[in-house]
């Protein structure tokens, strides 16, 4: 009974380290990944109850860094242009 509980310790632990180390791993690449950069002709940021013009939404791995209007766009970052559309980043 006491070497059952032990591999299940172990393989908890094992576990836990793999996951961490995944997570390390994610981190670092968003970190490094390069920006893309989304252009529209209006942006919907949910802050106000009108459309912004001009939109431009930067996205970093897999996360929005930040929207907003005519923001400029980083130097190398891959930029997206979607002529006449709306953006509505994080609206579900």
């Amino acid at each position: 009974m006491r070497f059952t509980m032990k591999m299940r310790w172990l393989s908890f632990l094992a576990g836990l380290a793999w996951a961490f180390g995944a997570w390390a791993q994610v981190l670092a690449q968003e970190s490094s990944s390069p920006v893309t950069a989304l252009k529209a002709t209006r942006l919907f940021d949910g802050k106000s109850d009108e459309l912004v013009r001009d939109g431009v939404l930067l996205v970093q791995g897999r996360k929005i860094v930040v929207a907003g209007a005519r923001l400029s766009i980083p130097e190398g970052a891959r930029v997206i242009d979607l002529g006449d559309a709306t953006l509505s980043p994080g609206f579900i």
